[in-house]
């Protein structure tokens, strides 16, 4: 197990982590045994999965087996599984990135201005800091992300950045096709058929007060799909879709799909 982490201090610590550990685990299975989304559906230029609202937030968590990404090199250059929260301030993206050629994938976080929607910083990019240790992973590697807020954990990269006081409002989790949270991916050609992406499991959060749950079925917060569109609207065609999660081992399963 791959377990890639990292931290949001509002004294201003920020770290990434990759502590490597052997651990047997199921492939997540996807299903419908708890309600769909109970928010409106979120229309993005580039990412598909759930996000939670209604509530702020202080961790989100998945788990997920990296796909061969080389399969859809017909479709995409490229994309990445994530976890993302948003505050007034910032919008921050921990996520693992492959291009659809041979090339390994790696792991990177990123710190947006969430008025602006300009990067702040990254991985190894002041003022984050540089990076120490590598972590690149190959297609079959089971792979956990977690980001919190106010904690002191993480090894392998560390950074830092002053991120003062804020309140995350929404974390989000699944995959993402363009290189930032807010534009299309440069190109994307849509399969003959629906096609299965990546499989996610164990995806959680921890509200502020201390309460954890899965992203699904949980009365603490409010689940809303993310759907990937031609435009990032209702409008546009749809590109990729979650489907419906399940609780399993005390955290929500779902897989993406491209969409014909």
């Amino acid at each position: 197990m791959r377990r890639v982490g990292i931290a949001l201090g509002a004294a201003a610590l920020l770290a990434l982590g990759l502590p490597v550990a052997a651990q047997a685990s199921t492939h997540p299975i996807p299903g419908s045994a708890v309600p769909a989304a109970a928010g409106p559906n979120v229309y993005t230029p580039e990412q598909v999965g759930y996000a939670l609202t209604g509530n702020t937030f202080k961790s989100v968590t998945q788990t997920l087996t990296l796909p061969d990404a080389s399969k859809f090199a017909a479709n995409l250059t490229g994309f990445g599984e994530s976890v993302q929260m948003a505050s007034s301030k910032f919008f921050v993206v921990l996520g693992i990135s492959n291009s659809t050629t041979t090339s390994p994938w790696s792991p990177a976080f990123a710190i947006f201005d969430n008025a602006t929607k300009a990067l702040i910083c990254g991985s190894g990019a002041p003022p984050c800091g540089t990076s120490s240790g590598t972590g690149t992973m190959s297609a079959g590697d089971r792979v956990t992300q977690v980001m919190s807020y106010d904690a002191t954990s993480g090894a392998g990269f560390i950074g830092s950045y002053p991120a003062g006081a804020t309140s995350f409002s929404q974390v989000r989790s699944g995959t993402e096709f363009g290189v930032d949270p807010f534009h299309q991916p440069p190109s994307y050609h849509a399969p003959a058929s629906q096609v299965s992406i990546t499989g996610f499991s164990l995806v959680k959060a921890t509200s502020t007060a201390g309460h954890t749950g899965p992203f699904g079925g949980d009365s603490h917060w409010v689940l809303r799909k993310l759907i990937w569109t031609r435009n990032g609207q209702s409008t546009g065609a749809v590109n990729a879709l979650p489907s419906s999660p399940a609780t399993i081992n005390g955290g929500s399963s779902y897989n993406t799909y491209l969409e014909p």
